[in-house]
């Protein structure tokens, strides 16, 4: 089929009605009457000929259709809007948008200065609107992946096939306790890797912390403000950042648990989409951000 305007507009409503979760809630953000949405949706699938989503009383979800035109909507209103920003870009203006995405837990990380790099990066190109969304580790790849995000920051390097990795921050790991766990009180000389192993594990399901540390999970919980949640109550021993857990380590909550032991170092790298090509925006964004952030000498540049 030809894509035409109304297609476009169409198309952006679409990805607006599954990105607000249904039509309800994507008529609230675009401040007009669900009737609209509803008819424009029937509109939208009567052009592409096929039904993209189920809406009723069990609520609000995408058919199989749904979900490939959803995955490719993504892409293709992401190279339209890149087009225009690029136009004025060849004019010497910056506009458009720049889509950024990262894991929780990195404002707690000393060299990271998001805030300044979007402070600086809003004064050279004050008509590009920033958007910037805190998600799971696998959620930023998608993103990259599909073009929806033009630049990711991850919990672990990754082998996802589309995908360019390049190093940006490390971190420390260490293996932690509560103040209420029979091993809080123990000295590490009496910690082997034997009794470690006869104690309870918090993991996070979206990273490769308890496979890095090779010991088994018998909590898992989806961010690692739920992993401290589990370790705090004493029940369960777990891997943390040093610099998320140094709040709960000042305040005598935390235990590091025989540091030369359990220390693992872990890589927190950039990515973008593999042969994708960088816009003035996101070149300009990482410019700033690679200047702000201090103690790379060990990384390599972005080529």
């Amino acid at each position: 089929m030809r894509i035409h305007d109304i297609d476009l507009r169409l198309l952006r409503l679409f990805v607006t009605v599954v990105q607000s979760g249904g039509f309800t809630r994507a008529a609230d953000r675009l401040n007009v009457g669900r009737p609209t949405i509803s008819t424009q949706m029937a509109d939208l699938e009567t052009r592409l000929g096929m039904r993209l989503c189920e809406r009723g009383r069990s609520g609000f979800s995408l058919t199989e259709h749904g979900e490939q035109v959803y995955e490719r909507a993504q892409s293709l209103l992401a190279a339209v809007d890149e087009f225009g920003a690029d136009m004025d870009a060849i004019q010497g203006h910056l506009s458009g948008e720049l889509n950024l995405g990262q894991i929780d837990y990195m404002t707690s990380l000393p060299e990271f200065n998001m805030s300044g790099t979007v402070q600086e990066f809003c004064e050279r190109a004050p008509d590009v609107v920033i958007n910037l969304e805190v998600l799971p580790d696998d959620a930023v790849q998608r993103g990259v992946l599909d073009g929806r995000l033009h630049l990711g920051i991850i919990g672990s390097p990754t082998t996802l096939a589309g995908l360019d990795v390049h190093d940006f921050l490390s971190e420390s790991l260490y293996l932690y306790c509560g103040q209420g766990h029979s091993l809080f009180n123990t000295s590490d000389r009496s910690i082997s890797s034997k009794l470690l192993a006869q104690h309870r594990m918090a993991g996070s399901t979206l990273d490769a912390i308890p496979q890095r540390a090779r010991l088994p999970t018998d909590a898992r919980a989806n961010n690692l403000e739920a992993v401290l949640m589990l370790i705090l109550s004493g029940q369960y021993i777990g891997y943390l950042p040093d610099h998320f857990a140094q709040t709960w380590l000042e305040s005598g909550e935390l235990r590091a648990i025989k540091p030369r032991l359990t220390h693992r170092p872990n890589q927190l790298p950039l990515i973008t989409r593999s042969r994708a090509r960088r816009s003035p925006q996101l070149e300009l964004f990482l410019s700033i951000l690679l200047k702000n952030t201090p103690q790379r000498s060990s990384h390599r540049k972005l080529a």
